[in-house]
C-alpha cells in the first residue's frame, strides 16, 4: 500500500516537474501549503485571526472544501495531497 502512495506521489511530482512554463506568464516560485486540521471554516469570520487573515487576502484559499468518506484526518490529509479520493488512492485507515 505504502509503495503504491510513493509511486502516485512520484508520478505527480514527475508531472508537475515536466509541465512547460510559459515565459509571458508570471508563476510563483515557491508554494506554500497551510492546512489546519479539524478547524472548521465557519469559524474564520468569527476568530481573531489577524495574521491567518492577511496571509488570506495576499495568497489564494478556499473556505469550501468536502470531504471524503471515511472522515478521518490521515484519509482525508492523503485525498487533499494527491486530488483524488479514496476509490483512486486506496488508503482508507
Amino acid at each position: 500500500m505504502k509503495n503504491r502512495i510513493i509511486t502516485i506521489l512520484l508520478l505527480f511530482c514527475c508531472l508537475l516537474a515536466t509541465t512547460p512554463i510559459s515565459a509571458k506568464k508570471w508563476r510563483a516560485k515557491h508554494t506554500v501549503l497551510i492546512a489546519l486540521d479539524g478547524w472548521g471554516a465557519y469559524s474564520v469570520s468569527k476568530g481573531n485571526i489577524p495574521h491567518i487573515k492577511n496571509l488570506m487576502e495576499q495568497g489564494s484559499y478556499t473556505l469550501h472544501k468536502r470531504c471524503v468518506f471515511p472522515s478521518a484526518s490521515a484519509i482525508n490529509w492523503a485525498s487533499m495531497f494527491m486530488g483524488v479520493g479514496t476509490e483512486l488512492h486506496g488508503y482508507t485507515k
